[in-house]
C-alpha cells in the first residue's frame, strides 16, 4: 500500500486528473441508467437510483475507498513533508478521517436524534455536526493557503462540492427546504415519471411528508453525487500537494 501511494503521490498530474475523470465517469453511468430505466423505461420495482446511491451502496463504496486514499495520502506526505506542509496535511488527514467517519456512521444523524425527538432538535444536531467537520479543513486551507504551490484548483472544487452537499443541508434542514424542493422535483424536473415509493413508506421519520420519494432522492442521488466528486477533488488536491514534496524516503 506504501509503496502504491508512493508512486500516486509521486505522479504528479496524471494521478490526480484520473480520480477526478474517474468520479466523473462513474456518475455519468449511474445517471444514464437512472434516466434510460427510472425515468424512461419501465421504472421497475427497486429504481436503479435507490440501487446505485442508496446508503451503504455502490456509490458510497467508492466514495469511502477515496477519503480513505486521502487519510492515507495526507498521512504519508506529513510525513516527508516539511513544517508548513507537514502541519496542512496533518489537519487534513484529520478533516478527512472525520469525514469518512460521518459517512460511514451517519454521526450527524445520531447526534441529531440525541438532540430529539423534535424535528427542530435533529435539525440542530445535524447542523452542529456539519459546522464541526466543515471546520477543520477550512481552517487548514485558511491556515496554509500560501503554503500550497500547486493543488488549489482541486481542493477549491472539493470545498465547493462540500459545501453545497453538507453545507447546503444546513439550511434546508433547518428551514424544511428538502420538503418543498423534493416534491417540485418529482414534478417539475421528472414531470411525475420517476417512480415513487408506495404511500406510507416512512424512510426518514424526521420528515413529516405523505410521500417521501422527493426528499430520499435529494438525500440519496443528488447528496451522494456531490459527496462522491467532494471525495474525488479533494483527493485529487491532496495528491498534488503531496507529490510537490521532494521526494526523501524516511529513515
Amino acid at each position: 500500500m506504501t509503496g502504491a501511494l508512493g508512486s500516486a503521490t509521486r505522479g504528479g498530474g496524471r494521478w490526480p486528473s484520473a480520480v477526478v475523470v474517474f468520479a466523473i465517469g462513474w456518475l455519468v453511468l449511474a445517471w444514464s441508467a437512472i434516466l434510460l430505466v427510472d425515468v424512461l423505461g419501465a421504472q421497475p420495482s427497486m429504481p436503479v437510483w435507490v440501487r446505485v446511491f442508496r446508503k451503504r451502496g455502490p456509490t458510497e463504496f467508492v466514495q469511502w475507498s477515496l477519503l480513505l486514499m486521502a487519510v492515507l495520502v495526507c498521512l504519508r506526505g506529513a510525513r516527508l513533508g516539511d513544517e508548513r506542509i507537514h502541519g496542512f496535511l496533518t489537519l487534513m488527514a484529520v478533516a478527512t478521517t472525520v469525514m469518512l467517519a460521518e459517512d460511514l456512521a451517519n454521526i450527524s444523524h445520531l447526534f441529531g436524534y440525541l438532540l430529539g425527538p423534535s424535528a427542530l432538535g435533529f435539525r440542530i444536531g445535524r447542523t452542529i455536526i456539519y459546522l464541526g467537520i466543515a471546520s477543520v479543513p477550512t481552517y487548514a486551507l485558511v491556515r496554509h493557503w500560501s503554503d500550497l504551490t500547486v493543488g488549489r484548483g482541486y481542493l477549491l472544487a472539493g470545498y465547493g462540492f462540500y459545501a453545497i452537499s453538507a453545507g447546503a443541508s444546513v439550511p434546508a434542514n433547518l428551514l424544511g427546504l428538502y420538503e418543498r424542493i423534493g416534491p417540485w422535483m418529482m414534478e417539475t424536473v421528472f414531470r411525475g415519471r420517476l417512480r415513487s415509493f408506495p404511500p406510507g413508506t416512512v424512510i426518514f421519520p424526521e420528515y413529516d411528508v405523505p410521500d417521501q420519494t422527493g426528499i430520499v432522492f435529494l438525500d440519496f442521488a443528488i447528496e451522494e453525487s456531490l459527496e462522491l466528486l467532494r471525495a474525488a477533488c479533494l483527493l485529487a488536491g491532496l495528491m498534488t500537494v503531496a507529490s510537490a514534496i521532494p521526494t526523501k524516503e524516511p529513515s
